[in-house]
Formats: C-alpha cells, sequence, structure tokens
C-alpha cells in the first residue's frame, strides 16, 4: 500500500508527517541528553519549528493520510467489484452463443395465434405462413443477422431516395421553373421552352 501512496502525487502526506513527527521526538531526546548549550539552543529551535508547523499542517496531513487510507481501500473494492462484474459478464455472453435471441425481439404466442387458420373466419394461411417464417428466422442467429444486414441496407436506400425527393420539393418550391429543368434533363427542357415562347410569344419590335 506503501508503493501505491509513492506513486500517487497527491497521497505524499505519510512520507511528510512521520519523518516529521520522528524528527520532532528525536531532537526532544537530544534537548534533554545534550549538555552544550549551543546544542540545546538549536535543538530547541528545531523542535520549535516542527511542533509549529505540526500546529499549523498536523490536522491537514493527519486527515490527508486517512483520505489516502480510505481512498486506497475503496480503490481495491471498486476493482474487486468491476473484475467479478466483468467475469459475470464474459460468463453469461459464453453462456449465450449459439442460442436463441432474447424472447422479447420474437413474436409472442398471442400475436402468432391471432394468425392462426382456426380464428380465421376463411381457410387463408398466409398471414400464419408469414408470421412463423418469421419467427424462424429470429429465431436462428444467422438467418437474423442476414435480415438485419438487408433490412439495413434497404433502409439507407429509402431514406436516400426520401432525402432527394426532399431536396426536389425544397428547389420546385423555390425555382420552379430552373428545378424542373435541372431535374427533368435538356430533352424535356426543349419542348417546355418552345411551347412557353408559343403560348406566350414576344410582342414585335
Amino acid at each position: 500500500m506503501l508503493v501505491n501512496w509513492a506513486n500517487d502525487s497527491e497521497c505524499l502526506g505519510p512520507f511528510i508527517y512521520f519523518p516529521l513527527s520522528s524528527i520532532n521526538l528525536l531532537y526532544i531526546c537530544l534537548f534533554l541528553n545534550n549538555t552544550n548549550h549551543m546544542h540545546k539552543l538549536i535543538s530547541m529551535l528545531v523542535v520549535l519549528v516542527v511542533i509549529a508547523f505540526e500546529t499549523r499542517f498536523g490536522a491537514w496531513l493527519r486527515g490527508h493520510i486517512w483520505a489516502c487510507i480510505r481512498r486506497a481501500i475503496t480503490t481495491r473494492k471498486t476493482k474487486k467489484t468491476s473484475n467479478k462484474r466483468r467475469e459475470l459478464s464474459t460468463s453469461k455472453n459464453q453462456g449465450q452463443r449459439g442460442k436463441a435471441p432474447p424472447a422479447a425481439a420474437l413474436p409472442t404466442p398471442s400475436e402468432t395465434l391471432r394468425y392462426h387458420p382456426d380464428k380465421q373466419l376463411s381457410n387463408d394461411t398466409s398471414a400464419f405462413r408469414k408470421v412463423n417464417e418469421a419467427y424462424e428466422v429470429l429465431r436462428n442467429p444467422l438467418q437474423r443477422r442476414k435480415y438485419d444486414l438487408t433490412y439495413n441496407f434497404v433502409r439507407r436506400e429509402l431514406e436516400t431516395y426520401r432525402e432527394a425527393w426532399r431536396e426536389y420539393e425544397k428547389e420546385t418550391e423555390q425555382q420552379p421553373e430552373q428545378a424542373m429543368e435541372l431535374y427533368a434533363g435538356p430533352h424535356q427542357a426543349v419542348p417546355r421552352n418552345l411551347q412557353r415562347k408559343t403560348l406566350h410569344p414576344m410582342p414585335p419590335q
């Protein structure tokens, strides 16, 4: 855990607080055992500086130390929980390989029975066959994947066509004649120009 604290730039409190406390005790011992007055004075000044530092920053350092300890414990628990969730997710995905899609994506029995021949007045079974075919396609992963790819391709084609049609309608509203000539082509623009000149001839000069 001390290695993790050393790697974390925000968790340097223990390496500051504990040495200062040790220095404080050391200089107190030197002050009591030293007979030289100069050494006593220096030791006393150092002790006062360390005590002042601990008084000013001791509470912050202690709070920082406990915050580091709590964060390390929380991080360790979070990593264990995330690893368990990853293992459960992996085992769940491995267990579902090759199985049918979720039941919510498949037709319900009531929807299937709605088109059953016994429920219909006529003997037409085409709707019931279509429902069964759809059920078989959705139940087979390969067939469902193929269906999704085809559906997405057709959907993109239809969306492209709708976008082009909306653009054509927008340009037709803004500039009708230019839009008709642009989208119809020159072979149809010539008869329209001729008809326009015939119906609305220019006055003689």
